[in-house]
């Protein structure tokens, strides 16, 4: 016989009560969005909420998988908004298209789609968190599943009662427990007849593995469920062992993140540090072991995720944001002779001085020119392939790729660098020189400088 919970002289909901006060899930008046599918767990997490006085909204996801039944379960939950008096947010979503174009599986991008709404949706309407019906039997499931395709400790210790915006009060709750709740205060709910197909490994492991463990160990929930809480305590401990750690070995600059490689090199054991630090930015266990095996291969090496790039620099990695698709490296803007700032894609600003007004500073991030040397307007581009200028205090022009080498730029420096140009001529690589042909002489009488902040 499986174990149940504790037995306890309080209702569920009382419990559900000092849950959230425990975990500090929900704060004064502000409206939260209750996620519900139209399945017992959201619908009791509605019920329960509305019970509390809390106020709140419902959001609702037709991801159209199921024909008439995920029609059916939007008109389900429209009435449950209805019945309790409250707003209804829905969105429909062509998951077969999404999970085709991102390569992904279905289940994966309806959770995509899902929590990529909900996002919008706190931002729009200001609520303060999303409520969703996750409860004890889906974090058994989710700690199995984690198990079979690895993970590090943040996988071990499972859901947790709030992440960022997210919040899943029924956690410490049964499956079986919310639906003798729902039964014994007549509430009504939807059955969504793909949890019994055995395709989505989720449901393998809910109706093909998890009987068989339960032969081994009746009472393997409980026991799962005490590991799991010993794994969240273990996990804090270790947090902060492996920050203090990293922190020895990263530098947070304006743009990038810099991984000292001998550093990082020094750590033991490597290949679990290099997981902490680089798979929250989605790198997998494979694109992990690529990197940690390139240490000490040639600087330039490039290592992708989803949303994010690890480029080998000499001695440091360097982790960036991955640039967008869209063509906006060779966009162009202009700087015309009355322009006194300009906001993007740089923060510029421009005056125009005579040489007396005028104070020369060594300062490369701003450019001082000789006013009637330019043709207007200047161009601000990013700087390409086979660009060249005077570099100033010389007579020879000089490849923009050859300055970088001197300067020892790392490849995300080289990629953010633009250019200023009078015609076609280079008069500034923005932040680093001036073109000496354009630079201040006796013969100046009009100083026009450019400042990037």
């Amino acid at each position: 016989m499986t174990e149940q919970p504790p037995p306890s002289s309080d209702t569920l909901y009382e419990r559900f009560l000092r849950g959230c006060e425990q975990e500090h899930l929900f704060r004064g008046d502000t409206p939260v969005l209750v996620a519900v599918s139209g399945g017992v767990d959201s619908v009791v997490l509605a019920h329960l909420i509305a019970k509390a006085g809390i106020p709140f909204s419902i959001a609702h996801c037709n991801f159209h998988l199921r024909g008439d039944e995920s029609d059916r379960d939007e008109l389900f939950t429209q009435n449950l908004a209805h019945e309790l008096g409250v707003e209804m947010h829905t969105e429909h979503f062509n998951t077969h298209s999404y999970a085709f174009n991102e390569g992904i599986s279905i289940e994966m991008a309806a959770r995509d789609l899902r929590y990529a709404w909900f996002s919008q949706l706190l931002k729009q309407h200001s609520y303060q968190c999303v409520a969703t019906g996750h409860h004890a039997d889906d974090q058994i499931e989710t700690l199995l599943l984690n198990l079979i395709r690895g993970t590090g400790i943040s996988g071990l210790r499972g859901m947790l009662p709030k992440t960022g915006q997210v919040v899943r009060p029924l956690l410490p709750f049964f499956r079986n427990e919310i639906q003798q709740y729902a039964s014994a205060n007549q509430i009504g709910w939807i059955e969504d007849t793909s949890n019994q197909e055995v395709e989505i490994r989720r449901n393998r492991i809910r109706h093909m593995m998890m009987p068989l463990v339960e032969e081994i160990n009746p009472n393997y929930r409980m026991a799962l469920l005490r590991t799991v809480q010993h794994i969240r305590e273990a996990e804090i401990i270790y947090r902060e062992k492996v920050e203090e750690k990293l922190a020895t070995v990263v530098i947070y600059d304006r743009h990038d993140i810099k991984v000292s490689i001998p550093g990082l090199k020094s750590l033991k054991p490597l290949s679990t540090y290099l997981f902490e630090l680089l798979s929250p930015y989605g790198f997998n266990a494979s694109t992990l072991a690529e990197i940690e095996k390139g240490l000490d291969a040639i600087s330039g090496k490039q290592y992708f995720s989803p949303s994010h790039r690890v480029v080998k620099d000499r001695d440091e990695l360097i982790i960036t944001v991955k640039s967008s698709t869209d063509d906006a490296e060779h966009w162009q803007y202009f700087l015309h002779e009355e322009t006194d700032t300009m906001t993007r894609p740089l923060r510029l600003k421009c005056k125009t001085s005579t040489e007396e007004e005028y104070t020369l500073t060594p300062d490369p991030s701003t450019a001082a020119l000789d006013f009637h040397k330019l043709t207007f307007p200047l161009t601000l581009r990013k700087w390409q392939t086979g660009d060249a200028f005077v570099p100033l205090g010389m007579q020879n022009r000089k490849k923009l790729s050859d300055l970088f080498s001197d300067l020892k730029l790392s490849l995300p420096e080289k990629e953010r660098v633009w250019v200023i140009l009078s015609g076609e001529q280079i008069v500034w690589v923005v932040g680093y020189r001036i073109d000496n042909r354009y630079r201040i002489t006796e013969q100046t009488r009009t100083v026009f400088s450019i400042t990037v902040e």
